[in-house]
This record gives C-alpha cells, sequence and structure tokens, in this order.
C-alpha cells in the first residue's frame, strides 16, 4: 500500500473539493448524520480527512508555541536563528 503524505493545504483542497461536490460544508457534514446525498466511501473519507486537518492544525499550533516560548527563553528571535544557521552550516 502506498503511503502518501499530505499537508494542511492538500488536506484543505480535499476538503473544499467534498464540500463543492455535494453543496454543503463540513460543518453541515458533521451535524447531518447518515447523509443519504453522500456516498458511504465518500462519507469515511469525508470524516478522515476532516480528523487529519484537526490533528494537523494541533501540531502546528503546539510547535508554534513551542517555537515561542523558545524564542523568549533564549532571549528574542535573533538568537534562535543564529543557532539555527550555526546548525546549518554544520549540516552542510
Amino acid at each position: 500500500m502506498e503511503q502518501v503524505m499530505l499537508n494542511l493545504q492538500d488536506v484543505e483542497r480535499v476538503i473544499r473539493a467534498f464540500e463543492r461536490k455535494y453543496g454543503i460544508s463540513s460543518v453541515e457534514f458533521l451535524k447531518s448524520v447518515g447523509n443519504q446525498e453522500v456516498s458511504e466511501d465518500d462519507d469515511f473519507e469525508w470524516e478522515a480527512y476532516l480528523d487529519h486537518r484537526r490533528n494537523l492544525r494541533e501540531i502546528h499550533e503546539q510547535l508554534h508555541r513551542d517555537y515561542i516560548e523558545r524564542v523568549i527563553r533564549e532571549g528574542g528571535p535573533k538568537s534562535v536563528m543564529a543557532e539555527e544557521q550555526n546548525y546549518l552550516a554544520y549540516c552542510a
């Protein structure tokens, strides 16, 4: 089975395609349990993409919080950028 890695933009694009296909928003889709217009396969896939989007957003928010905490702890963005540049130079 082929594994495909999707970023948040890819997931959003797929969700918008489902919304256009069925003419309802994702919120309306989630509210309507057993929507007769949505095929069973699409129902399962749409819900999976919505869960994936939620997980990606949570990861992004946590990463952002961790970065901000690090910037504050280390005295500002310049010190963090200098450390990252040193690391990149080391890796090259």
